[in-house]
């Protein structure tokens, strides 16, 4: 189990426990996420879709192809605020994943993206030995390019019509960061 703390935050995978603090999180916001994620079925708002996915999660840790962490204030540490995904995560030589987070309408502007992304990159770089952290954005989310460019994330370009976001293909300002300790080898 992935467990990683700042100042205010515990950033960590998802328990059993867990599942009616994600469900709530999700049903909050489910009017404020939507206009920067792929359409969801109504089942992942369901207690029984979160059980097939954190069985998932925990054989998709093992081969280490995607991790999912969840942020708890240490105030509540019993209600979700927010979520940060490394997807996709490929070997070989590229070494490479998609970084994806996501925050409670309620809690925005408090800096709590920035201060759980940090030990999440460095766990990302050190434990699961990736070189290079991929996190795209539609130009208009001002909030996520501000995160991205305080963690020091390069613009690498923009690419038309991306990804499905709430039914339509979007452009995204594609951005990088790579590992400084292997950057030197």
């Amino acid at each position: 189990m992935v467990r990683l703390d700042s100042e205010r935050l515990i950033i960590r995978q998802a328990d059993w426990d867990d599942i009616p603090a994600i469900v709530d999180y999700l049903k909050l916001n489910k009017a404020y996420h939507p206009p920067f994620e792929p359409i969801r079925d109504a089942d992942y708002y369901t207690d029984d879709f979160w059980q097939k996915k954190l069985s998932r999660q925990e054989r998709e840790l093992l081969k280490a192809t995607n991790v999912e962490l969840f942020l708890f204030r240490k105030l509540n540490p019993n209600r979700v605020i927010g979520k940060i995904g490394f997807s996709e995560i490929v070997r070989g030589a590229f070494q490479a994943c998609y970084l994806g987070f996501a925050i409670d309408q309620a809690e925005q502007k408090n800096g709590y993206i920035t201060e759980a992304l940090q030990p999440s990159l460095l766990f990302a770089f050190t434990q699961l030995k990736l070189h290079r952290i991929m996190a795209n954005y539609m130009p208009q989310n001002i909030a996520s390019a501000r995160v991205l460019e305080k963690l020091d994330f390069t613009i690498e370009g923009t690419a038309k019509n991306y990804l499905k976001i709430a039914d339509k293909w979007e452009d995204h300002v594609l951005t990088s960061l790579t590992n400084p300790e292997t950057d030197r080898v």
